[in-house]
């Protein structure tokens, strides 16, 4: 695999997403797009992805502890299929809103 150059700190993610840059929605909310050109990518992907964690672990806790929501259903599986059209809502001192493309 082919190493990703970033300001950020690399880490394993698929070369096959891009990422756009976020935008402030208002004073609570943060809202960012991930484009995709797979089928689907792992929940966890999609957070890192976002550049809204320094690392899978972070991204693994964050499930795990039931801060995500996908299409506004808590979603604990890190592993879930996130597909084009799915929404993934992060529950954080400041709400973070990720639609995937």
């Amino acid at each position: 695999m082919t190493a990703l150059r970033s300001d950020r700190p690399t880490c394993a993610t698929p070369p096959e997403a891009q990422i756009h840059v976020p935008s402030l929605l208002d004073s609570r909310a943060m809202e960012t797009t991930v484009h995709l050109t797979t089928e689907f990518i792992a929940l966890t992907g999609v957070i890192k992805l976002a550049g809204l964690v320094g690392s899978g672990g972070h991204a693994k806790m964050l499930v795990q502890d039931g801060h995500v929501r996908v299409n506004g259903a808590v979603e604990m599986r890190r592993g879930a299929k996130v597909r084009p059209g799915d929404v993934v809502e992060i529950d954080a001192e400041e709400p973070v809103h990720i639609t995937v493309a």
